[in-house]
């Protein structure tokens, strides 16, 4: 619904000449949409550290299998993994508002210490 309108202002003086029609349409949001999607194990991988504390790539995996599962932490020379994980989102459309994302993982196997028993919380 499309609402028209016209202000004047008054004061001390009395009421001021009006203004020019104007019209407003207010915005109805939709309905929100829950999507869920699921990761594309083919180009899902992880980067390995090329050295303890330079923080740049040294080797990359985009083959996983079961045994070569996304990656993190560190590796027994002290160099990082940070995994990546990719989804096709092309079914949502342009213009889009995202207002929640929720990321789970599922866990496999666990190699080496659990850091937050060895380091804190």
């Amino acid at each position: 619904t499309t609402y028209y309108y016209v202000v004047t202002a008054t004061n001390a003086e009395g009421e001021g000449a009006s203004s020019s029609q104007a019209a407003a349409t207010p915005f109805v949001p939709s309905t929100p949409t829950t999507v869920t999607f699921a990761s594309i194990a083919a180009e899902d991988g992880y980067v390995l550290e090329s050295g303890e504390t330079t923080n740049a790539g040294g080797s990359s995996s985009a083959t996983l299998t079961s045994s070569s599962a996304l990656r993190v932490g560190d590796n027994n020379q002290d160099r990082q993994y940070k995994s990546v994980v990719s989804f096709d989102t092309s079914a949502i459309p342009d213009g889009a508002t995202i207002v929640s994302v929720t990321l789970r993982l599922l866990r496999g196997s666990l190699t080496g210490t659990n850091p937050f028993t060895t380091h804190g919380t």
